[in-house]
């Protein structure tokens, strides 16, 4: 794939990066996603990287990746990339350190422009520029000015979005920029702030989404144990524009498997009375049900 100038891709492990740059020789910019990180240690083995790559992007989320294994990683691209941003978001301590983060660009030969933004539990470095005590007894700096809640909840990605569970609908009435984007929610730890009325206040904060991805959690199977039928209902009055809506189920044990089961009875028949069409597609854990509206 010679043609593919630029490729956004949200992966589990460093494991695929070789075959990607096997495929996509002529890549420019790369933007990767470690949103479900696998929590195991493996050492990124990247023997070769697309010459003409000059713009590299990283979002990663958790303890899942180490500081050793982000400074083997970016070693592979020291003599390419003139562009490097990274977003962090509950990364290991060693991220809080000014020393150590700056030294991740040390051997970058070409490097023009170094970004960083860093949401932790750590205190950060003194050293470090837009210190912002949050509100959630977190800690974000980094090299974006966050001048306001959009810049700390979604480090300026435009395109994959993540709802944390200490971000309620509320301080979001202020990113009216990001309306017409594809919204993924994820719940990490806790999920205290799902309600009722959850979704009716994400319809009136972004008004033209059209594609929505929500992570199941125990509060919405209890709200809809067998049927999805309200459920969407609701979504097609709430969000005019919503054209696909992905609802991740993990199958951990015997309850989201019963759950899936009687969502997928469901949706069989409101997709015979041609309400809608849908397809269930399997993931490492679990598996998404992809409703089309």
């Amino acid at each position: 794939m010679p043609f593919v100038k630029r490729l956004s891709v949200d992966l589990t492990s460093f494991r695929t990066i070789p075959k990607l740059f096997q495929t996509m020789i002529n890549l420019k910019e790369l933007k990767l996603i470690f949103s479900n990180y696998w929590y195991y240690y493996t050492d990124p083995d990247i023997k070769q990287v697309p010459e003409t790559l000059e713009k590299l992007h990283l979002e990663f989320e958790r303890n899942g990746i180490y500081f050793i294994q982000m400074q083997i990683f970016l070693d592979a691209f020291k003599n390419n990339v003139k562009d490097l941003t990274l977003i962090g978001i509950s990364p290991n301590k060693e991220f809080s350190n000014y020393d150590k983060l700056q030294s991740l660009v040390n051997n970058f030969s070409r490097i023009e422009t170094f970004q960083y933004h860093i949401r932790t539990i750590d205190q950060p470095d003194i050293r470090f520029s837009n210190i912002k005590k949050c509100f959630d007894s977190y800690f974000c700096f980094g090299t974006f000015p966050q001048s306001n809640i959009c810049d700390s909840i979604f480090g300026r990605t435009t395109s994959e979005l993540s709802l944390w569970p200490y971000h309620t609908p509320e301080p979001l009435l202020t990113c009216s920029k990001f309306l017409n984007v594809e919204f993924q929610i994820k719940w990490i730890d806790d999920d205290n702030y799902y309600h009722s009325m959850f979704f009716y206040e994400l319809s009136e904060i972004f008004t033209n989404l059209h594609t929505l991805t929500f992570q199941c959690i125990p509060k919405f199977i209890q709200e809809y144990p067998i049927t999805l039928n309200n459920f969407i209902l609701n979504l097609r009055k709430d969000f005019l524009q919503l054209t696909h809506f992905k609802l991740r189920l993990t199958l951990i044990d015997n309850y989201p498997l019963q759950t899936l089961h009687a969502y997928t009875e469901d949706l069989k028949e409101l997709m015979l009375q041609n309400s809608l069409y849908y397809t269930v597609e399997r993931e490492r854990c679990g598996r998404v049900l992809n409703i089309w509206l």
